[in-house]
């Protein structure tokens, strides 16, 4: 049971176990959580593609980029005449591989800011931790799914191969890329005999239970952590085994058939759907999501999906087409959560290391299929890091058809309420601390209710206006 700080010190002996009892890590009542659901953050990682041609960066109107955002000769475009063909939806701005997106922009929000580095290992732990170390705050779904944890939830699991911190002590990591290897992870009943287990079977239980001065073991929950863990070891998760249905449904929405129905009328459909079909277990990934999503198994989720380094070349046509054929999966993906019911619970952070600067010098003949039908050869140059990114958020408390901070012409991100509005008084660009941490305190009230429950977490979180109002 929660109990309130400030009521708890008002008299000597609430004092006296006042220590105590903060050593539990109470939360104030104010800041308690209270799953309303079972909560789930899928956390996707585009890696260093090109924001442009990713669609994490955007023109600030169709056919409007900032004028510094491209090589000269080409100022107001991309060599790809694709990406300069837009689909506007609310505030948001698709070029043509994406533009299968519009129909569900209202249950998105992009968020342009920087990553405050160009160092592609130190980007990336911003993006996915808001911290530039390990240590110090853990990955976005780590903090969703360790406020999940309640007196019936002793040993919530997320789905990472991240390391934990102090702040998730209460958290399973589990790492798997498809329901197969999270059937094979979770159950080890081939190996663990069924009779005669005693006395090795009550003895490891045994050393969860009674914890004593000497062991490293100081929570009495850890008994009963530890005993679901080893039980689930020896009798599987039935949770999976009832899921035969939405995984059959999950896997023929996702389809490659109808990820090709989806992007028939993008020009360059043939590429994307040649993408699609070798995606690298990309769409298992997603159907492992959603079935530990609906199930309740799990509470969050990484995916690294592009991974890209187009210094040399391509990204104006490799990307694009990469990036559509995920964006495809993640659209048939979020209908099925829709129609599951989800789209309150379920959560989707898609963001990149950085977005990178205009082109480089290296250019290679790449051939497209264009807007009429017809096969043309272009230039596709590289790109070179650059200190600004996109994050997007899919989810139905979102601001709707959201566009918040825009990339000038120098390629700094600039912190604005809307893509043509005044700069804020601060004038920083966001970074992924403070966006992350403002869309929990929007989305999921009842795991953020205060800015104190991000600090728990992120400690130099804050808030950004524009996202929580």
């Amino acid at each position: 049971m929660a109990m309130n700080r400030r009521n708890l010190l008002k008299t000597s002996a609430a004092a006296a176990a006042a220590s105590a009892m903060m050593n539990n890590r109470l939360f104030a009542e104010e800041d308690a959580p209270h799953p309303k659901s079972n909560r789930f953050l899928l956390y996707i990682h585009f890696g260093s593609s090109c924001g442009a041609a990713s669609g994490l960066l955007q023109p600030m109107t169709p056919g409007k980029w900032p004028t510094g955002f491209f090589q000269g000769g080409a100022p107001g475009g991309s060599m790809n005449p694709l990406m300069n063909s837009h689909t506007q939806a609310g505030s948001l701005v698709f070029h043509d591989y994406l533009k299968f997106l519009a129909p569900m922009a209202d249950s998105m929000c992009l968020v342009e800011g920087t990553s405050q580095s160009l160092d592609h290992n130190v980007a990336s732990l911003l993006q996915r931790r808001g911290a530039g170390t390990t240590s110090t705050s853990p990955e976005w779904a780590m903090g969703v799914t360790q406020f999940m944890r309640t007196t019936n939830r002793l040993n919530p699991m997320v789905l990472t191969n991240a390391n934990k911190t102090s702040s998730v002590t209460d958290v399973t990591s589990v790492s798997a890329s498809s329901i197969d290897e999270f059937k094979t992870i979770t159950s080890d009943s081939d190996k663990i005999p069924k009779d005669a287990m005693d006395p090795i079977w009550a003895r490891l239980k045994g050393r969860f239970k009674d914890p004593a001065l000497g062991t490293v073991l100081t929570e009495a929950s850890l008994g009963a952590g530890a005993t679901y863990q080893l039980n689930t070891l020896n009798l599987g998760l039935p949770e999976l085994n009832s899921a035969g249905g939405d995984i059959t449904a999950l896997r023929a929405a996702l389809s490659n058939g109808e990820v090709s129905k989806l992007v028939d009328t993008c020009a360059d459909k043939s590429a994307i759907i040649n993408v699609s079909n070798g995606d690298g277990g990309f769409k298992e990934r997603l159907v492992l999501a959603g079935i530990l999503a609906k199930t309740g198994l799990a509470n969050g989720m990484s995916i690294d999906a592009l991974g890209e380094d187009s210094h040399g070349g391509g990204a104006d046509v490799t990307t694009a087409r990469n990036a559509s054929a995920k964006w495809a999966a993640i659209s048939l993906f979020w209908k099925w959560v829709v129609a599951a019911g989800l789209q309150n619970d379920v959560m989707i952070i898609i963001s990149h290391e950085f977005a990178r600067s205009p082109y480089n010098i290296v250019a290679p003949d790449m051939q497209i299929v264009d807007a009429s039908g017809k096969t043309v050869t272009i230039k596709s140059p590289g790109r070179d890091h650059a200190l600004c990114m996109g994050t997007m958020f899919i989810n139905a408390g979102v601001p709707k058809g959201g566009r918040i901070g825009f990339v000038g012409d120098n390629m700094v991100p600039q912190a604005t309420k809307d893509a043509k509005g005044t700069i804020d008084a601060s004038g920083a660009p966001y970074t992924s601390e403070n966006i992350v941490g403002s869309m929990l305190l929007r989305v999921y009230d009842d795991l953020f209710p205060t800015e104190r429950m991000v600090r728990k977490h992120w400690p130099t979180f804050k808030e950004i206006g524009p996202i929580t109002a």
